[in-house]
């Protein structure tokens, strides 16, 4: 239970640092510029998903997700909140990121607040902006 607890905990604040990924496929930065909801998040290699705005049983904890993504032509800003209910406690968390973000090809490289550099992949496919870092894939749909 408690490699689970920290699993997501793990998940969750590398998701903050997922914020500002997107494919190219000849698309300009403008061009994902857009507000966008969280859709999914999915570890490629415990080969598991979260779905947003549903309860998740994973290993018998309860998990609901929630986010938001906000792109400029160059900045980002991404909320995202966790409800982990286990043996009827339930713990919320909720992060705030925000930076700037560049993008080459289908490679988008972020600089969160504090200065740290991400460098991700990203696929948009009409509404859908998929982020990926090899281990951590996560969806967002443009509202």
């Amino acid at each position: 239970m408690k490699r689970t607890i920290t699993f997501i905990t793990v998940l969750f604040l590398f998701a903050g640092l997922f914020s500002g990924c997107e494919e190219d496929d000849g698309v300009s930065s403008s061009g994902l510029a857009g507000s966008y909801v969280l859709a999914y998040m999915k570890h490629l290699q415990e080969n598991f998903t979260l779905y947003a705005g549903q309860d998740n049983n994973i290993e018998g904890m309860i998990i609901t997700i929630s986010g938001s993504l906000t792109l400029t032509e160059s900045t980002y800003n991404m909320q995202m909140t966790t409800i982990a209910t286990v043996y009827g406690q339930t713990e919320t968390d909720s992060e705030t990121d925000q930076g700037t973000y560049t993008t080459s090809g289908n490679a988008l490289t972020i600089t969160d607040s504090r200065g740290d550099v991400t460098n991700l992949t990203y696929t948009l496919n009409g509404d859908a902006l998929i982020l990926n870092d090899g281990e951590m894939e996560i969806g967002f749909n443009r509202q």
